[in-house]
């Protein structure tokens, strides 16, 4: 294996050995019927190549299976990660609802402990400021927001409240209190329909496979307002407000009810819409802060409190 097998997580071998052991078996009657004097086929083979590489992010370690011939990522399903607000039954859900949408990884499989799916290799040379992004990435979204609702509702005021009890109450003060209190009894900025949305986009999370363009860590996926989830993708992917436009003037074309407009008349909706979500934006980046403190409150990382002292400056 690819590093020392003890650790490895024993139920994720577990899942992995249930998931090869049909294969194998289908291996094995073929070289029984192929060469019935030769007995000495090992069926374990497989599953004891089989190499488990793991990979850290923001989250947390995801796992890399590799098989030769194919690759799956294991994505844990544990307390932490449910302090985050992460669901793998969710995520499974809706990631199966999009099967046929060619726009997300395939599911595998979802145990008790762990979700499976295949594994798409990011490129790590796409950048946001490259043309076609906005362009493509519009159709995308427009594509999901499309798509039926999930039935996991994401409430922001209710997230808040949520992450907001899982940090450490030493770090609160009385500025931060105030804070939290003004997002909870603030009235939002606009009003828009709820549609499905992938609330983590960013451009580690898009990857180009034969020319089209798919997104990657649904974990934090659900239905929440059109603007919050438009207001989310903008933050993240760093545009200036031409490239913002010219996005969401890609997003409104793609709506196939809007396909006889011109293309003046979609750069007018596409600012009317820019003006409506840039007023989500400190809620999203409160949204985020929270999410750092919850980080370093499980890791005792200071590379966390970093980064939440940088969305605090933004919306304090």
């Amino acid at each position: 294996m690819q590093i020392d097998t003890y650790l490895i997580p024993n139920s994720l071998r577990s899942v992995v050995d249930q998931l090869l052991q049909p294969s194998l078996n289908l291996a094995l009657k073929k070289h029984a019927q192929s060469n019935p004097n030769n007995s000495s086929f090992n069926a374990n083979l497989s599953i004891k190549s089989t190499r488990f590489t793991p990979i850290s992010g923001l989250s947390g370690t995801n796992w890399i299976i590799d098989l030769g011939d194919k690759k799956w990522i294991a994505r844990e399903n544990s307390k932490i990660k449910m302090q985050l607000g992460i669901n793998r039954k969710i995520e499974h859900k809706i990631l199966r609802q999009l099967e046929f949408q060619n726009i997300a990884p395939h599911c595998v499989t979802l145990s008790r402990e762990w979700l499976i799916l295949e594994w798409l290799p990011n490129n790590k040379t796409l950048t946001p400021q490259l043309d076609y992004i906005p362009q493509k990435l519009g159709y995308v979204i427009q594509k999901i927001h499309s798509s039926p609702l999930s039935r996991h509702q994401i409430t922001l005021k209710k997230r808040f409240n949520f992450l907001f009890n899982q940090i450490d109450k030493k770090r609160i003060t009385y500025k931060w209190a105030k804070n939290h209190s003004i997002f909870n009894y603030a009235q939002p900025p606009s009003r828009s329909h709820m549609v499905l949305s992938h609330m983590d986009v960013h451009i580690d999370n898009l990857i180009f496979e034969n020319n089209s363009l798919k997104l990657i860590d649904w974990e934090y996926a659900g239905d929440t307002e059109e603007h919050i989830a438009l207001a989310a993708i903008i933050d993240s992917m760093n545009w200036s407000k031409s490239q913002a436009i010219n996005f969401l003037a890609n997003y409104i074309e793609s709506r196939e009810m809007l396909v006889k407009q011109n293309e003046n008349q979609y750069q007018a909706m596409s600012h009317r819409l820019y003006e409506a979500i840039i007023p989500w934006i400190p809620w999203i980046h409160y949204l985020q802060f929270l999410w750092f403190e919850i980080r370093w409150n499980q890791t005792n990382n200071e590379h966390f409190i970093q980064l939440s002292q940088e969305l605090w400056d933004k919306f304090a």
